[in-house]
């Protein structure tokens, strides 16, 4: 949507994006200490003792491992397209000019690029996956279990919910990107 947002503002957006991911992930790590109870069938014979999770150790998470690679898609998206907003301002190209011979002349672009598609048809389904299992299998286990306090804290309804809300921003109003059936492979990664 070139005439409704500039080059340079799609990028600071993604930017912005990538560093509230980033925010987050290290707020999580530095001050949130989680205690995690595993709900078991009643016939197991497993005990449910407390698994503390802090630190590093909560970026084991699947949530969590999501959530970053989203933050990774932003950042990467967000610094090419500044990088590419930079040099049609130098007057370095044209828009009129074909954009093979760009892509062409700076080697790297084309393996940006390539790894920005990539990094978002991984992202984009795992981070709708993540709001699906924790909105019909998570809430619905913790409800009949221990209870949800610990989906309750802001960092943790943002990695749940924030995710799919950044992914169908992008899709539908920053980039506009579609998803290739070449690449549906790549979703399950």
């Amino acid at each position: 949507f070139p005439t409704f947002i500039s080059r340079q503002n799609l990028g600071w957006i993604r930017v912005i994006f990538a560093t509230f991911i980033l925010c987050t992930t290290i707020y999580t790590m530095t001050t949130q200490k989680n205690v995690l109870r595993v709900n078991y069938l009643k016939a197991s014979k497993l005990r449910s003792l407390p698994i503390e999770i802090k630190g590093i150790k909560g970026q084991a998470m699947f949530t969590s491992w999501s959530w970053n690679l989203l933050g990774l898609s932003f950042a990467v998206s967000g610094l090419l397209t500044l990088y590419v907003d930079t040099i049609m301002k130098n007057n370095t190209y044209s828009i009129d000019e074909d954009k093979e011979k760009m892509i062409e002349s700076l080697p790297f672009m084309k393996i940006g690029l390539r790894m920005c598609v990539i990094l978002f048809e991984i992202a984009a389904p795992v981070s709708m996956l993540v709001s699906a299992v924790v909105r019909y299998a998570l809430w619905p286990k913790a409800l009949k279990g221990n209870g949800t306090d610990t989906l309750k804290r802001p960092d943790i309804l943002l990695q749940h919910n924030a995710n799919i809300v950044m992914s169908l921003v992008e899709c539908g109003l920053l980039g506009g990107l579609k998803i290739r059936f070449t690449d549906m492979a790549v979703a399950p990664l």
